[in-house]
């Protein structure tokens, strides 16, 4: 539930105050979560920064089915696939139904893990989860 309460709100920033024991700057003080939370959106965003695809490419979307929404962004030269699973299991998703994007292409880089996925058949999503691919 949302709250009315201001003060909670309008917290200040961890960090750069006279007395913080946490520093969300620097990375001092903060929690494993907290710093896990932050590197992946430090990753995600710096990553956002250097591909123009994700700005200015096109726009594919499939109908969402059993849980999973996937859309990509694409242009001459780059495609990006974008995976989000509602589903509170995992579960592996069929490939050959985005064949009209991704004809010749066999692999996809996971942009937050780095790890190289082969996208010939299926690939398994983690419950609850969304998965960035730089497609190969």
């Amino acid at each position: 539930p949302g709250t009315d309460d201001h003060g909670i709100i309008r917290s200040d920033f961890p960090g750069g105050w006279a007395g913080d024991k946490v520093n969300a700057f620097t990375g001092e003080g903060l929690s494993a979560a907290q710093s896990a939370a932050q590197e992946f959106t430090r990753r995600l965003l710096n990553w956002r920064k250097k591909t123009p695809v994700i700005h200015h490419g096109k726009l594919m979307h499939f109908v969402p089915e059993n849980g999973i929404y996937v859309y990509f962004r694409y242009d001459d030269q780059d495609k990006v696939m974008v995976v989000i699973s509602k589903n509170s299991e995992g579960v592996d998703l069929n490939m050959g139904r985005f064949s009209e994007m991704l004809a010749g292409h066999t692999s996809a880089t996971d942009v937050i893990s780095g790890e190289t996925l082969d996208i010939s058949h299926k690939i398994t999503l983690r419950p609850r989860s969304v998965m960035i691919l730089e497609v190969k």
